[in-house]
């Protein structure tokens, strides 16, 4: 996020047609809260940066592969669904996503590699055992 931009020159760096229109779209779809496209991308809550970078790299450009470190956090329930609801639809290729809720990954993950002191200590796949995820993580 580029905080001394605009909001609009935000969603600019990835959009390059028609992007006030795109951004009013994402608005609406996400609930994203700023008082005009011009506003600071600082002057918005922690939440409503993270819909605006969903809305930027995900939802406007459908990568084939997504990687993203703790995209959730700042996000109230229904927008971290919404969230997993976007990435299901608009990603096909694969996502790694780091998260520092067991549950969380648990519940949405497909496969789970726990990784301590920079090497990987466990792979899980479904179902999953909570118990020996917490304990491949301490490892």
């Amino acid at each position: 996020m580029a905080k001394d931009l605009s909001v609009i020159d935000n969603f600019r760096i990835r959009c390059s047609d028609k992007c006030l229109e795109v951004l009013e779209e994402a608005r609406k779809e996400l609930d994203i809260d700023f008082p005009s496209p011009g506003a600071k991308a600082a002057s918005l809550s922690g939440g409503n940066q993270q819909k605006l970078l969903l809305a930027r790299e995900v939802l406007y450009r459908k990568p084939y592969i997504l990687i993203a470190s703790y995209p959730t956090r700042g996000l109230d329930v229904e927008t971290a669904e919404k969230f997993y609801a976007i990435v299901r639809e608009a990603v096909s290729g694969g996502v790694i996503l780091s998260v520092e809720d067991v549950e969380e990954a648990v519940e949405k993950a497909d496969k789970i590699y726990t990784i301590s002191q920079g090497r990987i200590t466990g792979v899980f796949i479904p179902p999953f055992d909570i118990s020996e995820i917490a304990d491949a993580m301490t490892q």
